[in-house]
């Protein structure tokens, strides 16, 4: 009976760090998530274009078969790139790191997100009006 006490004790401090620790590990892992179907392919992506837009340039400038060979070598790893990309924008396991909670809070009240950031009225300097409205 006397070892109960310190016995229960230590069970709740375990339990309780365990507790505080698991946050953080599942923080640290969605960040891991983030950064390895995000952050990474997209500067793989923004890498791939800076390089094909200078080849490009230099292939105009130099219309040499070599430069046109290199360029289409690039235009593939950029393609590449870009369906890397692609392929993770649209998994759905990836969508509540993608997508920000302001943007879920904004569907709620005004319809979708999607629709407002890649309308045409952005493009132009419109103002964007609601979808549906």
């Amino acid at each position: 009976m006397m070892l109960l006490v310190p016995l229960l004790s230590l069970v709740a401090l375990w339990a309780y760090l365990t507790a505080i620790s698991f946050g953080d590990a599942k923080a640290l892992l969605d960040s891991d998530r983030f950064q390895n179907r995000t952050l990474l392919p997209t500067q793989r992506l923004v890498d791939a274009l800076q390089k094909e837009r200078r080849l490009s340039l230099a292939a105009l400038g130099a219309r040499s078969a070599a430069r046109q060979s290199e360029l289409a070598a690039q235009r593939r790893a950029t393609d590449g790139a870009r369906a890397t990309v692609e392929r993770y924008r649209k998994d759905p396991a990836a969508g509540d790191t993608l997508e920000p909670p302001s943007a879920r809070a904004w569907t709620g009240c005004c319809g979708s997100w999607a629709s407002w950031t890649t309308s045409a009225a952005w493009s132009t300097g419109a103002t964007p009006t609601a979808p549906g409205s």
